[in-house]
């Protein structure tokens, strides 16, 4: 009796094991978007709140990346979300923004996520270059 009862709360250990950072949830994904001129953010800390303000949740700086792409002349940002829900959400506010616009919608890969935890600090000074 002893073992089966240590059996099932193992299971139980196990199945709460399953939620911890590192792993991937069938529901995160990664949403690429950049500025719509005439806007201009001049880092990635105030493209990451401009995103923000438009949305009704706040993507944390960790679930945040943004590159300066020099074809473009722009800053490019990607996010993580959590849901499927939080994905439709800003889709959604994206669409109807004078501001920003979303150019890719995609699956977290064990990848990209591995990309955020690396460079998610250097994306918030991130800046074109003086013109």
């Amino acid at each position: 009796m002893n073992k089966i009862i240590t059996f099932i709360l193992f299971g139980f250990v196990l199945v709460g094991c399953s939620g911890q950072e590192g792993t991937i949830s069938s529901q995160e994904g990664v949403i690429c978007f950049e500025p719509i001129e005439p806007y201009e953010p001049e880092s990635g800390a105030e493209l990451l709140e401009e995103f923000n303000s438009q949305l009704p949740f706040n993507v944390k700086p960790k679930n945040f990346i943004c590159k300066y792409k020099s074809d473009s002349d722009t800053l490019v940002a990607w996010i993580i979300t959590n849901t499927i829900e939080q994905k439709d959400i800003i889709k959604e506010k994206l669409k109807q923004s004078s501001t920003l616009k979303v150019l890719q919608v995609e699956s977290l890969s064990p990848e990209m996520k591995a990309l955020f935890k690396n460079q998610w600090r250097q994306s918030q000074t991130v800046s074109p270059p003086d013109k």
